[in-house]
């Protein structure tokens, strides 16, 4: 079952920081934290940092892929753990997003 839905997380992934941006709903994940200390607290690095995200959500799309086109023993006992922190993941930026407005 979970490799059937890691694909779908993953699109969440990329998706839910897009709701700002794209649809005008809540504020970016962040953007709270960036109004103190003249725009960025001392304990937030700066944005390129954040790169490594896009590089995370990359590698967690292909292993997606990967589990929903074929089953071996890497998929039956990563894939559940990673589908649960895909999932947490996604609601986390989701609720980062929309409590904060």
């Amino acid at each position: 079952m979970y490799r059937k839905l890691l694909p779908f997380i993953a699109l969440g992934q990329f998706a839910a920081p897009l709701l700002p941006t794209v649809f005008g709903i809540g504020t970016s994940v962040g953007d709270a934290a960036r109004a103190d200390y003249n725009g960025l607290p001392p304990e937030q690095p700066i944005g390129i940092a954040f790169a490594i995200w896009g590089v995370i959500f990359s590698l967690y799309a292909a292993f997606a892929i990967f589990a929903f086109l074929r089953e071996t023993e890497l998929i039956r006992r990563g894939g559940p753990p990673l589908a649960i922190a895909g999932a947490v993941n996604v609601l986390w930026m989701l609720s980062a997003q929309l409590i904060a407005s």
